[in-house]
């Protein structure tokens, strides 16, 4: 298979990556929500000494906040001193903002550094230009890393040796499970599941809760019932495989409540549903990656470029 986890492989060799991150200088350049989420899980496991981060913002109101969010954590304006001798740099920043920001940084890197880079919509050759600089990877991570339970499915440039894609892994093992993806485009599509799939879950919860109060029970009632059934849910399908068929069968009698509400499911297209609030946040994707085509379109349904009215 073309697609690889990495978890154990780290936890395999967790001793041996200590010792090695304990002298890793780790640098933000920026730290929007996610990068904060990220620096957040490798603050708790202590994966590297906070004397060994530095976090850069725009403003000084902003560097006070995180150095209290981040006690002993290094902060600074200036990202071109930030970068000067990381061997890991992490692109906090938003999209919009890469050319502004790698301008000054471009060639500055050493060979040795690894980037990490969270934007979404920016591919390799794109962030390898504006930095002038080979090792990238590119991850699109989702919120629960800042729990340590996040999905972060990941590309490497083919400058990225061995040694830096396991700096990486063991950077990234505090924040949840690493995927590595066969493609850069996948990117794209992991967005659209795993980026996007905790708004998902959580309007999923929201409706059960709703419904919930609707039939009767008190909502705090109704939230607990339906998210420890959520979570056990989880575990079981982790347990199983994700033979999710013959699970959703085994809870499932002839005749009874289950079977009830899965043919309204059915009935409602709650399936078809769920494929297209997955094609919108794909296409989508591809949207904020290509702002130069907004005539090319994909998914059911828009198999064929948009006509252009020539008149």
């Amino acid at each position: 298979t073309h697609t690889h986890t990495y978890r154990h492989q780290i936890m395999a060799v967790t001793g041996v990556a200590s010792a090695a991150l304990a002298n890793t200088r780790v640098s933000f350049i920026g730290l929007g929500k996610m990068a904060g989420f990220m620096l957040q899980a490798i603050v708790r496991a202590g994966t590297v000494p906070t004397s060994n981060i530095v976090a850069t913002r725009t403003t000084q109101a902003n560097l006070d906040r995180t150095a209290d969010r981040f006690p002993g954590i290094g902060t600074s304006l200036d990202n071109c001193a930030a970068v000067a001798d990381a061997d890991v740099v992490f692109l906090g920043i938003k999209p919009q903002d890469f050319n502004d920001v790698s301008k000054p940084l471009a060639g500055l890197l050493k060979p040795s550094c690894v980037v990490i880079s969270m934007l979404g919509g920016l591919p390799l050759f794109r962030l390898q230009k504006g930095l002038k600089h080979g090792p990238i990877v590119r991850t699109m991570p989702n919120v629960p890393v800042s729990l340590g339970h996040g999905m972060l499915p990941y590309f490497c440039s083919q400058d990225v040796t061995e040694q830096q894609k396991q700096l990486t892994l063991s950077l990234m093992e505090p924040m949840g499970m690493a995927m590595e993806l066969a493609r850069e485009g996948q990117l794209d599509m992991a967005t659209a599941i795993s980026g996007s799939s905790p708004a998902y879950f959580l309007l999923m919860l929201e409706a059960l809760v709703e419904a919930g109060v609707h039939i009767g029970l008190k909502r705090d009632v109704a939230f607990n019932l339906t998210l420890e059934s959520m979570l056990g849910t989880a575990l079981m399908a982790k347990e199983h495989n994700g033979n999710l068929v013959s699970l959703k069968y085994s809870v499932t009698s002839p005749g009874g409540t289950t079977a009830s509400a899965l043919y309204q499911a059915e009935k409602s297209a709650l399936r078809n549903t769920v494929s297209e609030m997955v094609w919108a946040a794909y296409r989508r994707a591809l949207e904020i990656a290509d702002e130069d085509d907004k005539d090319k379109v994909i998914g059911p349904g828009y198999w064929e470029p948009k006509q252009v009215n020539s008149d």
